[in-house]
């Protein structure tokens, strides 16, 4: 009978103790993330670099009479605890979605021509003279290095001014 007895208050005892083992960690995880919470208000409401004090202060909420800032001054939303508690996250508060960046026309294959060649052009160059005027640029020319691959062809009109217009096969295995 006492060993039964010793046996019972010994299990109330681990019981007790898993208890409070299971309480003691929720606790920490609440507390870790006001401690989150708090660091991440504290980057975001920066003090204020310039404030308006006035003698005396007649009027509390300036704004609040004519519906805008005073003149030289930058109004500044101070974020509360409630609002970074009703984001999805904290690391991600106030951030925008990443959108992926859209490849680039000269990577498409779609947009190959009929002899499937990729081209591209810069066109109405100019350059800044001394007198930081704008001016054509005179005697230009225009080369390549594997001009089995490559094509560069430069000119002049009326519509485009100089220009350059250049391209080759794309993703060819030849022209490496």
């Amino acid at each position: 009978m006492a060993g039964h007895i010793r046996l019972v208050v010994v299990l109330a005892l681990v019981a007790c103790l898993s208890c409070v083992d299971a309480g003691g960690r929720s606790g920490s995880g609440e507390a870790r993330q006001r401690l989150q919470v708090r660091r991440h208000l504290k980057r975001l409401n920066k003090t204020p670099v310039r404030s308006i004090t006035r003698k005396p202060p007649s009027i509390a909420q300036l704004w609040h009479q004519n519906g805008r800032c005073p003149e030289d001054t930058i109004p500044i939303r101070r974020t509360s605890r409630d609002d970074v508690l009703r984001a999805s996250s904290v690391k991600r508060y106030g951030r925008k979605k990443h959108r992926s960046t859209p490849n680039p026309l000269s990577v498409d294959p779609d947009l190959l021509n009929e002899s499937g060649h990729q081209a591209s052009y810069f066109r109405n160059i100019q350059i800044v003279d001394g007198s930081n005027n704008l001016k054509a640029p005179k005697g230009i020319g225009a080369f390549t290095e594997q001009s089995n691959c490559y094509d560069v062809q430069n000119g002049n009109n009326g519509e485009w001014g100089q220009y350059f217009y250049y391209g080759g096969p794309g993703r060819n295995s030849n022209c490496a």
